[in-house]
Protein backbone atom coordinates (compact mmCIF):
# COMPACT_ATOMS: atom_id res chain seq x y z
CA UNK A 1 0.00 0.00 0.00
CA UNK A 2 1.64 3.26 -0.91
CA UNK A 3 0.35 6.92 -1.14
CA UNK A 4 1.05 9.04 -4.36
CA UNK A 5 -0.13 12.77 -3.83
CA UNK A 6 -2.97 12.93 -2.60
CA UNK A 7 -4.26 9.20 -3.10
CA UNK A 8 -3.65 5.33 -1.64
CA UNK A 9 -2.66 2.62 -3.98
CA UNK A 10 -2.84 -1.16 -3.24
CA UNK A 11 -0.73 -3.06 -5.23
CA UNK A 12 -1.89 -6.68 -5.75
CA UNK A 13 -0.44 -9.61 -7.55
CA UNK A 14 -2.57 -12.11 -9.47
CA UNK A 15 -2.53 -13.99 -12.81
CA UNK A 16 -4.26 -12.42 -16.00
CA UNK A 17 -4.97 -14.24 -19.37
CA UNK A 18 -2.67 -12.96 -21.99
CA UNK A 19 -4.50 -9.47 -23.35
CA UNK A 20 -6.04 -10.17 -26.83
CA UNK A 21 -3.67 -8.93 -29.87
CA UNK A 22 -6.10 -5.93 -31.53
CA UNK A 23 -6.35 -4.90 -35.39
CA UNK A 24 -4.38 -2.58 -36.43
CA UNK A 25 -3.91 -0.74 -39.73
CA UNK A 26 -1.51 -0.67 -42.36
CA UNK A 27 -0.38 2.85 -42.69
CA UNK A 28 3.78 3.38 -41.64
CA UNK A 29 3.62 6.27 -39.62
CA UNK A 30 6.98 8.72 -38.18
CA UNK A 31 6.79 10.48 -35.18
CA UNK A 32 8.14 13.73 -34.41
CA UNK A 33 7.97 14.72 -30.57
CA UNK A 34 8.10 18.74 -29.78
CA UNK A 35 7.44 21.27 -27.26
CA UNK A 36 5.64 24.06 -29.54
CA UNK A 37 3.61 21.01 -31.07
CA UNK A 38 3.46 18.19 -28.61
CA UNK A 39 3.21 15.41 -32.01
CA UNK A 40 3.62 15.54 -35.68
CA UNK A 41 3.40 12.82 -37.63
CA UNK A 42 4.65 12.22 -41.04
CA UNK A 43 0.81 12.32 -42.53
CA UNK A 44 0.56 15.92 -41.83
CA UNK A 45 -1.48 15.76 -38.40
CA UNK A 46 -0.24 17.85 -35.47
CA UNK A 47 -1.83 16.56 -31.99
CA UNK A 48 -1.72 18.85 -28.96
CA UNK A 49 -2.08 18.45 -25.11
CA UNK A 50 -4.69 20.98 -23.44
CA UNK A 51 -2.15 23.70 -22.52
CA UNK A 52 -4.43 26.20 -21.25
CA UNK A 53 -5.99 23.23 -18.48
CA UNK A 54 -2.23 22.89 -17.48
CA UNK A 55 -1.65 26.35 -16.87
CA UNK A 56 -4.32 26.80 -14.88
CA UNK A 57 -3.11 24.15 -12.45
CA UNK A 58 0.52 24.96 -12.49
CA UNK A 59 -0.26 28.57 -11.34
CA UNK A 60 -3.38 27.79 -8.66
CA UNK A 61 -0.21 24.74 -7.33
CA UNK A 62 1.94 27.58 -7.37
CA UNK A 63 -0.34 29.72 -5.22
CA UNK A 64 -1.18 26.50 -2.48
CA UNK A 65 2.95 26.35 -2.75
CA UNK A 66 3.70 29.54 -1.60
CA UNK A 67 1.05 29.54 0.94
CA UNK A 68 2.16 26.46 2.60
CA UNK A 69 -0.87 24.50 1.37
CA UNK A 70 0.85 21.31 0.81
CA UNK A 71 -1.87 19.02 0.69
CA UNK A 72 -3.79 21.11 -2.30
CA UNK A 73 -0.70 21.27 -4.04
CA UNK A 74 -0.36 17.82 -4.18
CA UNK A 75 -3.67 17.48 -5.22
CA UNK A 76 -3.27 19.67 -8.39
CA UNK A 77 -0.03 17.37 -9.17
CA UNK A 78 -2.01 14.65 -8.91
CA UNK A 79 -4.39 15.45 -11.53
CA UNK A 80 -2.14 17.24 -13.68
CA UNK A 81 -0.72 13.88 -13.91
CA UNK A 82 -3.93 11.98 -14.62
CA UNK A 83 -4.84 14.22 -17.48
CA UNK A 84 -1.54 13.66 -19.12
CA UNK A 85 -1.80 9.76 -18.99
CA UNK A 86 -5.26 9.62 -19.80
CA UNK A 87 -4.16 11.98 -22.97
CA UNK A 88 -1.51 9.59 -23.98
CA UNK A 89 -3.46 6.98 -23.60
CA UNK A 90 -5.59 7.89 -25.50
CA UNK A 91 -3.18 9.15 -28.67
CA UNK A 92 -1.44 5.06 -28.51
CA UNK A 93 -4.85 3.86 -29.15
CA UNK A 94 -5.82 5.83 -32.15
CA UNK A 95 -2.02 5.43 -33.50
CA UNK A 96 -2.26 1.79 -32.88
CA UNK A 97 -5.37 1.06 -34.14
CA UNK A 98 -4.38 2.45 -37.51
CA UNK A 99 -0.37 2.01 -38.21
CA UNK A 100 1.30 -0.92 -39.02
CA UNK A 101 4.74 0.73 -38.20
CA UNK A 102 5.35 3.27 -36.00
CA UNK A 103 8.87 4.88 -35.96
CA UNK A 104 9.44 7.09 -33.23
CA UNK A 105 12.14 10.39 -33.26
CA UNK A 106 14.32 9.69 -29.82
CA UNK A 107 15.66 12.55 -28.03
CA UNK A 108 18.09 12.91 -25.25
CA UNK A 109 15.41 14.12 -22.98
CA UNK A 110 17.63 14.63 -19.92
CA UNK A 111 19.43 16.84 -22.16
CA UNK A 112 16.31 18.81 -23.36
CA UNK A 113 15.00 19.20 -19.76
CA UNK A 114 17.84 20.91 -18.33
CA UNK A 115 17.57 23.70 -21.24
CA UNK A 116 13.43 23.60 -21.44
CA UNK A 117 12.76 22.68 -18.05
CA UNK A 118 9.01 22.43 -17.92
CA UNK A 119 8.11 22.45 -21.41
CA UNK A 120 9.37 18.77 -21.05
CA UNK A 121 7.99 17.85 -17.97
CA UNK A 122 4.75 18.50 -19.18
CA UNK A 123 5.63 16.91 -22.85
CA UNK A 124 6.32 13.65 -20.87
CA UNK A 125 8.13 11.96 -24.28
CA UNK A 126 9.80 9.17 -22.51
CA UNK A 127 6.13 8.14 -20.63
CA UNK A 128 4.34 8.50 -23.91
CA UNK A 129 7.14 6.41 -25.82
CA UNK A 130 7.21 3.95 -23.34
CA UNK A 131 3.66 3.26 -23.32
CA UNK A 132 3.57 3.53 -27.34
CA UNK A 133 5.87 1.12 -27.65
CA UNK A 134 3.90 -1.43 -25.10
CA UNK A 135 0.81 -0.99 -26.70
CA UNK A 136 2.53 -2.11 -30.46
CA UNK A 137 4.38 -5.03 -28.89
CA UNK A 138 0.89 -6.06 -27.64
CA UNK A 139 -0.93 -5.47 -31.00
CA UNK A 140 2.23 -6.90 -33.09
CA UNK A 141 2.91 -3.46 -34.35
CA UNK A 142 6.33 -2.85 -35.28
CA UNK A 143 7.70 -0.31 -33.69
CA UNK A 144 11.49 1.35 -33.97
CA UNK A 145 12.84 4.27 -32.03
CA UNK A 146 15.36 6.07 -34.08
CA UNK A 147 17.75 9.01 -32.85
CA UNK A 148 16.55 12.39 -34.14
CA UNK A 149 20.27 13.65 -35.05
CA UNK A 150 19.64 16.09 -38.15
CA UNK A 151 16.05 15.28 -38.62
CA UNK A 152 14.91 18.80 -38.68
CA UNK A 153 17.89 19.87 -40.99
CA UNK A 154 17.72 17.52 -43.70
CA UNK A 155 15.39 17.89 -46.53
CA UNK A 156 12.94 14.75 -46.61
CA UNK A 157 12.21 15.02 -50.67
CA UNK A 158 16.42 15.25 -51.65
CA UNK A 159 18.48 14.62 -47.97
CA UNK A 160 20.59 17.81 -48.54
CA UNK A 161 21.32 19.40 -45.10
CA UNK A 162 19.73 22.87 -45.84
CA UNK A 163 17.66 23.28 -43.06
CA UNK A 164 17.57 25.09 -40.03
CA UNK A 165 19.67 24.35 -36.92
CA UNK A 166 20.55 25.46 -33.59
CA UNK A 167 19.20 27.66 -30.91
CA UNK A 168 18.79 30.60 -33.67
CA UNK A 169 16.62 27.76 -35.96
CA UNK A 170 14.22 27.20 -33.24
CA UNK A 171 12.02 30.13 -34.11
CA UNK A 172 12.19 29.07 -37.97
CA UNK A 173 8.67 26.60 -38.58
CA UNK A 174 9.19 26.76 -42.31
CA UNK A 175 11.61 27.00 -45.09
CA UNK A 176 12.63 26.56 -48.88
CA UNK A 177 15.28 23.75 -49.58
CA UNK A 178 18.56 25.57 -50.99
CA UNK A 179 19.15 22.59 -53.25
CA UNK A 180 15.66 20.97 -54.44
CA UNK A 181 13.83 24.28 -53.77
CA UNK A 182 11.10 21.98 -51.53
CA UNK A 183 8.86 23.95 -49.33
CA UNK A 184 9.23 22.49 -46.23
CA UNK A 185 7.24 22.18 -42.47
CA UNK A 186 10.17 21.53 -40.14
CA UNK A 187 8.06 19.55 -37.80
CA UNK A 188 6.43 17.46 -40.47
CA UNK A 189 9.64 17.17 -42.33
CA UNK A 190 11.28 15.97 -39.32
CA UNK A 191 8.74 13.17 -38.64
CA UNK A 192 9.07 12.01 -42.51
CA UNK A 193 13.29 11.78 -42.08
CA UNK A 194 11.91 9.82 -38.61
CA UNK A 195 10.02 7.45 -40.71
CA UNK A 196 12.67 6.84 -43.47
CA UNK A 197 15.62 6.14 -41.11
CA UNK A 198 12.80 3.85 -39.25
CA UNK A 199 11.91 1.84 -42.63
CA UNK A 200 15.54 1.60 -43.04
CA UNK A 201 16.72 0.02 -40.00
CA UNK A 202 13.63 -2.42 -39.27
CA UNK A 203 14.74 -3.32 -43.43
CA UNK A 204 18.11 -4.16 -42.44
CA UNK A 205 17.06 -6.65 -39.68
CA UNK A 206 17.45 -10.26 -41.76
CA UNK A 207 14.18 -11.79 -42.10
CA UNK A 208 12.16 -8.67 -41.15
CA UNK A 209 8.62 -8.78 -42.13
CA UNK A 210 8.88 -5.12 -43.31
CA UNK A 211 6.66 -4.46 -46.49
CA UNK A 212 7.67 -0.95 -48.27
CA UNK A 213 5.79 -0.66 -51.29
CA UNK A 214 7.70 2.34 -53.52
CA UNK A 215 8.32 5.35 -52.07
CA UNK A 216 6.10 5.37 -49.25
CA UNK A 217 7.55 8.06 -47.00
CA UNK A 218 7.63 10.72 -49.58
CA UNK A 219 4.02 9.99 -50.28
CA UNK A 220 2.94 9.92 -46.91
CA UNK A 221 2.75 13.67 -46.11
CA UNK A 222 1.98 16.91 -48.25
CA UNK A 223 5.19 18.53 -47.87
CA UNK A 224 7.29 16.45 -48.86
Amino acid sequence: VTKRGENWYCTCVCEIEKEPRFEHGTEQIGIDPGYKTWLTLSTGEKIDIDRAAHERNMRRMAQAQRGGNKRLAEKLHGRMTRRITHRQKEVVNSLCSRASLIAFSADNVRGLQKMFGKSVRLASHAGLRTRLERKCRTGGVQFVAVPSRFSTKTCSACGCLSGPSGFSGLAVREWTCAECGTRQDRDVNAALNTLLLGQKVLASIPGNALNVQGDTTHAAGPHA
